[in-house]
């Protein structure tokens, strides 16, 4: 005879346990049975974004996070040569894919004042100007030509 012999269905019987997805198994027709949620059933946290969607049951009788694949596009789309568009992270964050500091951009032609521009880490092209009072050019001097020197804007 099983536990839940001659007892009114609903009558708790087997595993008490009690969550969204596995609720507390109760006598059904005689027999204790599993109260397991469908799968896709909401549970847990209902908060949703553009890389993790709302928890849901499994149907297995487990509450699981929905998050997004790494690599699917969320957020900033815009292209540069030091940004690329935003990706989830697949553990639930939206993520910027900034290319590494120093990295080649933009104008790549060199002077003596105005180097190679290179990425600065966080998604900007940066000029890379030799500093204002810098010797370049010709350094003669004369009373009426003083020697060439940077202005700090790439001339």
């Amino acid at each position: 005879m099983s536990e839940c012999g001659g007892k009114p269905d609903g009558t708790a019987c087997g595993n008490p346990a009690d969550s969204a997805c596995d609720r507390a198994d109760t006598c059904q027709a005689g027999m204790c049975v599993q109260n397991i949620a469908a799968a896709n059933t909401a549970c847990g946290d209902a908060s949703t974004s553009e890389c993790d969607r709302a928890d849901t049951c499994d149907g297995a009788g487990t509450c699981q996070t929905n998050y997004v694949a790494a690599a699917t596009a969320c957020g900033d789309a815009t292209e540069s040569d030091c940004d690329h568009a935003d990706t989830c992270d697949g553990a639930g964050a939206c993520q910027p894919n900034h290319v590494a500091a120093a990295t080649a951009c933009g104008d790549g032609s060199t002077g003596e004042c105005d180097l190679a521009d290179t990425c600065d880490g966080a998604g900007a092209c940066q000029p890379n100007y030799i500093a204002a009072a810098t010797a370049c050019g010709d350094s003669t001097a004369t009373e009426c030509n003083l020697a060439d020197t940077c202005n700090g804007a790439g001339a």
